[in-house]
């Protein structure tokens, strides 16, 4: 559940990827849709644009060159098979 105080919203994010939005003073539903077809597992608030990110099990992380450098930094277990396989100088 993430509350963005610039909109007056409660967002409701289910693990199976449902968005719920709710008016804060009077909890009176606002709408309801899927966001994602894969479980989500992780939301935080954006409070800059009175949003939230939510990232799902799929990750969605399309630039390999990125993710490769992620995992070097982060030390990821797996990840020293994608550093030998693909070289970033």
């Amino acid at each position: 559940m993430q509350i963005s105080n610039k909109y007056g919203l409660i967002y409701v994010i289910t693990k199976l990827g449902l968005l719920f939005v709710y008016d804060l003073e009077t909890a009176t539903a606002v709408y309801r849709n899927r966001i994602s077809p894969d479980p989500i597992f992780l939301t935080c608030e954006v409070s800059s644009v009175g949003g939230f990110y939510a990232v799902n099990r799929r990750g969605q992380l399309n630039k390999l060159e990125l993710a490769v450098n992620l995992a070097k930094r982060g030390n990821l277990p797996g990840a020293e098979n994608l550093i030998s396989f693909f070289s970033f100088s």
